[in-house]
């Protein structure tokens, strides 16, 4: 017990230290993208969700929703990927809502910038790619091609290989193209053992019967200290995630709660969802061979980044 209260401590202690290193280099470089804080422990991220720090950010987001009570905005700022002062439009798509009287957007998923159209979760992910990889030779692949985040990563990074994907059927062969879409299944990548130098995927996961495969196939195909991000939909306040659907040992859906589907561009139907995933996530990850697991906790309403945004960040 005591063990774990010195553990606890120097932990709290983090929390502190870190927001001065914060503080410090926002002032450095205003525009460098920063995560808030970062941990791989839901008790170190319940600590720091209610101390003072996440207090603020917590009330200034409550007082933006009052001060823009719209149901379509926009709110000026600096983007990250476009390098200029612009504007980010907020509008009720993506299960925007309405709760006593107040416009609940979904402030992840819009934000839309001007001149990119990138949204809030997507510009905070080429922000931090960008400074991963600088001018150096990198393989990078993306879980995704069809997609407006694809097309500006393989046009920004001009110097790296950029490689997307799209699952396509389990009857096509991975790594194989049809009509210009390349094929991945992530528990089965065609990918060679340590060939790709970053790996990047944006609401990928939740979509795979099995995650824990998917992510062992990420760590195989990284070279030794590749760097792995991505994001998910989060359950912050539950440990163990839950399993929404399974595939039987015929490949036929069973489904443990109400089927829900995600976006698809290929499928007007969607994506369905298959985990909803808890901090035991960062154990798995760690179980398949990853090294510096933690979430980072990036928010910044200079760089229209308003509602807190969780980064899963770990390397080989």
């Amino acid at each position: 017990m005591f063990k774990k209260f010195i553990i606890l401590f120097k932990r709290l202690i983090q929390i502190q230290f870190y927001q001065v290193f914060y503080w410090i280099s926002c002032r450095i470089n205003k525009k460098k993208i920063i995560p808030l804080f970062k941990t791989d422990c839901k008790l170190i991220y319940d600590h720091y969700i209610k101390s003072s720090y996440g207090f603020k950010y917590d009330q200034d987001l409550i007082h933006h929703r009052e001060k823009f009570n719209f149901q379509e905005y926009t709110f000026p700022g600096y983007c990250n990927v476009c390098e200029v002062d612009t504007h980010f439009s907020v509008d009720m798509k993506w299960g925007g809502r309405m709760e006593k009287n107040l416009y609940i957007h979904n402030l992840r998923e819009r934000l839309e910038c001007s001149q990119c159209q990138l949204n809030s979760r997507q510009r905070l992910s080429i922000s931090i790619l960008k400074q991963m990889i600088t001018n150096l030779k990198r393989k990078v692949y993306l879980m995704e091609q069809i997609t407006v985040y694809f097309n500006f990563v393989n046009e920004y990074f001009k110097n790296a290989e950029v490689i997307g994907s799209e699952y396509l059927s389990s009857s096509h062969i991975g790594g194989s193209y049809y009509d210009d879409i390349r094929h991945e299944d992530c528990e089965n990548l065609s990918f060679s053992d340590n060939s790709v130098d970053i790996i990047v995927s944006n609401e990928v996961f939740e979509h795979i019967p099995d995650p824990g495969k998917a992510f062992s196939e990420c760590n195989r195909v990284l070279k030794k200290n590749g760097q792995f991000i991505f994001t998910i939909p989060f359950y912050s306040g539950t440990y163990v995630s839950e399993i929404r659907a399974f595939l039987d040992k015929n490949g036929e859906i069973n489904h443990i709660k109400p089927a829900e589907y995600h976006g698809n561009p290929l499928s007007e139907k969607g994506s369905l969802v298959f985990t909803d995933f808890g901090w035991d996530v960062i154990d798995t990850l760690k179980d398949k061979g990853f090294k510096n697991v933690r979430i980072e906790i990036y928010q910044s309403f200079t760089k229209g980044l308003l509602s807190p945004q969780l980064i899963f960040r770990c390397s080989k």
